[in-house]
């Protein structure tokens, strides 16, 4: 509170009992001698600080403070600017002036803050500001994978490893420590233009957030309002965008087709990137080859100006925008300098330092786990440090590709959890220095025996796995001084190494025993079990942690199966599983018991809590996952094309199939579900369409597509295969 005139204050004394919390309080007002329980706040005992010379400056510069209420010279009379002390001179003191020497105080505005002996502190009505220079740093080149140690010079700089951030390219450089006029810190992976053309198999394509409106709220019941739907990127990332996947207005599916989708860098001048053939019901999707330039705008429109699109989604590559106007083609160095927390003389106030964001994420609600329980939003609350002043320097810092550690390949791909595997990493630009290489395999050191002296290969023996830790895969080369990094390795998501202990083997298994038939089996959280042998029946088959089939033909039976949080793997999307998996679930639908909510005979998954507890939100770990991906198809549902009659040993698809022959197919139909078929492919023409199958349809199937009250309503069979 600030008090401008003569005030007397009361002053109120309250003792809780900290035994049974009760309290009493006694007032200045009930005292006998008011005089002498009193507080006066006077004019005459208040100081101010109203100006300052220079109004801005670096450590070192002489600064004239100016005011009232300055009493005489004291050497416990202190100046603070921005939290450092600025050292106070005796001579030129008065009591409306004084002189200190500013220290090394971060950069950015400050208020100055004086306390004065037995007058208190006073806190200055207008601002100085603490000068922000980024003079120099080295090294000035980095591979595009991060992990170079980079020393930056000049002055202002925030202490500490949270005083400060830098940044190139937009991408952080992790701040290890600083000083006023010294940073360290280290680069991370920066995937420009370049990185993304030089490493095309490393980067995949993420889905690209932003957008709102209807056509980004993940509502399918909603449609948009405005035509054409346009989208901003932003300044600070223009991605390359390799898919598009929309999905039409369910009552309106034709009026999509003919849509055209168009990119711009300025919202101006607009290219063609795709246009729609014919929309089919649910999600479509456009795959753009080749890869185009970045952008920062996309935007559908119709020619009839009609965009009935519920939904748009865009992935692609993410490249952040270069700053070209460093003094090379090269990426400045950005330093920004965080706000200082309040001065204690102002008591409890809001810290301008931190400021909070919170986000609502609905993208995993809606399931149900084995006990029927819905997923909450995932809400999180980010604390974002304030900026006070920012600073470019006048170099670049180049990111080269003959710096940038690549992995292409692991062997062998997957080694026992007691360690003790030699690995050898291929690659190019891989570290020659065996003292100088790191490796870390799912977080746990690979300690390194060998390096090829042209940069192509690097081997290592794994340790232990104590803990179950991320997939991911690290080489790293150090400097010379072997304590700071030069180089991170980048690789390509299916370029990975597993902890990964054999079913077949015997120290799998508690006691040394394997699984016999009728047994069951629990694979705990920590533990990652490859199936590398067709286990004989079990009874009950528990995965907390992670189940992957080893690529070979492989049978499973189970009464019951349940991946309850953990992880069961059969092939994935970037790696199908091209070998025959079979699993087979045994019991009786009258007489075995049933899970709750799950029933008899049965592959469950949940998280690893299915009964939400109020307020908690499953990380990602503890989300149940079954990943089933064979050999890739041309598609595996479409819808028939002509009328197919009773008795016909041929149907037409409206889209092209890759049926082989032997597989098993159904045709669905529109009178009755009783009407429904299961065939056998006998073969396929060379149009891809026309199927002979056996045996002989035993009913008519029909292909219609009808007006109603001016809607197109799509009654075709339907054609899904089964193998």
């Amino acid at each position: 509170t600030t008090i401008n005139t003569n005030t007397t204050a009361n002053i109120t004394v309250t003792v809780v009992n900290s035994n049974n919390g009760g309290s009493f309080s006694a007032s200045s007002q009930a005292c006998v001698n008011p005089s002498l329980c009193s507080f006066l706040y006077s004019t005459a005992h208040t100081t101010s600080v109203s100006g300052v010379s220079p109004s801005s400056g670096s450590a070192g510069t002489l600064l004239r403070i100016t005011g009232s209420g300055f009493g005489t010279f004291s050497p416990a009379t202190l100046v603070e600017i921005n939290g450092v002390p600025c050292t106070v001179n005796a001579t030129g003191y008065t009591t409306s002036t004084l002189f200190c020497r500013l220290g090394q105080s971060p950069a950015g505005p400050a208020t100055i803050f004086v306390t004065f002996p037995g007058l208190g502190t006073a806190r200055s009505t207008v601002t100085f500001t603490s000068l922000l220079t980024v003079s120099s740093f080295t090294p000035t080149s980095s591979g595009f994978g991060g992990g170079q140690t980079v020393d930056l010079v000049g002055s202002g700089f925030g202490p500490g490893a949270t005083g400060s951030q830098v940044f190139f390219c937009g991408r952080p450089c992790t701040v290890l420590s600083a000083t006023y006029n010294n940073i360290r810190c280290i680069t991370t992976p920066v995937p420009t233009l370049e990185a993304v053309t030089a490493f095309d198999s490393v980067y995949e394509s993420v889905r690209l957030l932003g957008g709102s409106g209807s056509a980004f709220d993940g509502d399918y019941f909603t449609r948009t309002s405005s035509c054409p739907v346009q989208l901003d990127f932003g300044t600070q990332v223009n991605p390359i965008i390799t898919r598009i996947a929309f999905f039409p207005q369910t009552t309106n599916i034709a009026a999509m087709s003919g849509g055209v989708f168009e990119v711009s860098l300025n919202g101006t001048a607009w290219f063609p990137l795709a246009t729609i053939g014919t929309a089919r019901g649910g999600w479509n999707t456009i795959d753009i080859q080749p890869r185009g330039s970045p952008v920062r705008f996309v935007r559908y429109r119709h020619v009839s100006n009609n965009c009935p699109v519920t939904e748009l989604e865009y992935y692609g590559l993410p490249v952040p925008v270069v700053d070209s106007t460093a003094a090379t083609s090269a990426c400045r160095a950005n330093v920004s300098v965080l706000a200082v927390a309040p001065h204690p003389s102002r008591g409890v106030v809001p810290n301008p330092v931190l400021r909070t964001t919170t986000t609502v994420d609905t993208s995993n609600t809606g399931g149900f786990g084995i006990l029927g329980i819905v997923s909450a939003p995932t809400v999180t609350t980010t604390v974002v440090p304030t900026i006070a002043v920012s600073a470019l320097s006048t170099q670049g810092m180049s990111f080269v590709t003959s710096l940038t550690p690549l992995v292409t390949s692991v062997s062998p791909r997957w080694g026992t959890s007691l360690g003790g595997t030699s690995v050898t990493l291929s690659g190019v630009n891989l570290p020659t220095v065996a003292a100088q290489t790191v490796v870390e395999l799912n977080g746990f050191a690979c300690s390194v025996t060998a390096v090829s002296s042209d940069g192509t290969w690097v081997q290592c023996t794994t340790g232990a796995r104590t803990s179950l830790m991320t997939s991911a895969l690290f080489v790293g080369a150090l400097n010379a001084d072997l304590t700071t990094s030069a180089a991170y390795s980048i690789s390509a998501s299916t370029v990975r190494f597993d902890y990964l202990d054999r079913w077949s083997d015997l120290t799998t298994w508690k006691n040394e025993e394997l699984p016999i038939e009728g047994d069951t089996v629990i694979i705990p959280q920590d533990q990652r079990v490859l199936l590398d042998i067709s286990p004989p029946r079990l009874f009950f088959l528990l995965v907390q942690g992670t189940l992957i089939f080893d690529r070979k033909d492989l049978s499973l039976d189970a009464s019951y199966i349940y991946v309850a949080g953990g992880r069961m793997q059969v092939g994935t999307e970037a790696e199908p599983f091209l070998q025959k998996a079979t699993i087979t679930l045994h019991g009786d639908r009258f007489t075995s018991i049933e899970l709750p909510r799950a029933g008899a005979k049965v592959l469950a998954v949940s998280n690893r809590n299915p009964v939400r507890v109020n307020g908690h939100v499953p990380t990602f770990e503890e989300i149940g996952q079954l990943d089933i991906h064979g050999v890739p198809r041309l598609r595996t549902w479409t819808k028939i094309a002509a009328d197919a009659a009773a008795g016909s040993t041929t149907i037409v698809t409206a889209e092209d199939v890759d049926f082989a022959a032997g597989e098993k197919i159904v045709l669905t139909s529109t009178s009755s579900y009783a009407q429904t078929e299961e065939l056998t492919v006998v073969a396929l023409a060379s149009d891809r369409r026309t199927i002979t199958v056996t045996p002989a349809l035993s009913f008519q199937h029909t292909s219609r597509v009808v007006d109603v009250a001016g809607r197109t309503v799509d009654m075709r069979c339907e054609v899904g295969l089964l193998s």
